[in-house]
């Protein structure tokens, strides 16, 4: 748990917010 927690902290917020973006849109743009 300490693992992931620490993972997340790395990871930055806007990074994570367009990557979800991206991932909701994707099957979108899939015909």
């Amino acid at each position: 748990m300490f693992e992931q927690s620490t993972l997340t902290r790395e990871i930055d917020p806007r990074v994570l917010q367009l990557t979800t973006f991206l991932l909701w849109c994707l099957p979108l743009l899939l015909p």
